[in-house]
């Protein structure tokens, strides 16, 4: 039988080791046990940019997300839209593949935001060859365009239905 308030004075004792030196010649330090909160999204710096590729995986399947290119136009391709409010839009080029189950793809799963904060959606209908909405299974792949009215800038770029994004990106475009 395991008595818990031993089990707890020990882990209360172990938080008060002195830690290790980091570099020789340095001294040991008493510290608590961290108290700042693990980032659920790391820093921009490490999310994958142009030509970059993120594993993703929900309940149904997994696979990898690629971001193939990034360019700008600034007016509409397609059978929607209009002038961007923003100057120009941001089109960005992914490939989604699905390694096991299922996976949803839609253009409306894509997001951007600048480094002020500000999200812009994905525009619909902006672009000829916008990636198509189906879902995938295993094995299969699309490719295709996603069209934002981004400013020029340091973006972000999330691939998720609800909850914390799936896959982010990170590039200046």
């Amino acid at each position: 039988m395991v008595n818990t308030a031993t089990v707890k004075a020990v882990n209360d004792a172990v938080k008060t080791f002195p830690t290790a030196p980091a570099t020789p010649g340095a001294e040991a330090t008493s510290s608590p046990a961290a108290t700042e909160p693990t980032p659920t999204t790391p820093p921009a710096s490490e999310h994958p940019g142009v030509g970059g590729t993120a594993t993703i995986n929900d309940s149904a399947g997994a696979g990898t997300i690629t971001l193939n290119s990034i360019r700008r136009t600034t007016k509409a391709e397609g059978p929607l839209g209009g002038t961007p409010t923003n100057g120009s839009y941001l089109v960005a080029n992914f490939t989604v593949t699905v390694t096991s189950g299922s996976f949803d793809v839609n253009p409306l799963f894509f997001k951007a935001s600048s480094s002020d904060g500000r999200t812009f959606n994905s525009e619909l209908g902006v672009l000829y060859k916008q990636i198509d909405s189906a879902t995938l299974t295993a094995g299969r792949q699309v490719r295709g365009d996603v069209a934002f009215d981004a400013p020029v800038g340091s973006l972000l770029v999330d691939y998720g239905i609800f909850g914390p994004p799936l896959a982010t990106f990170s590039f200046k475009g």
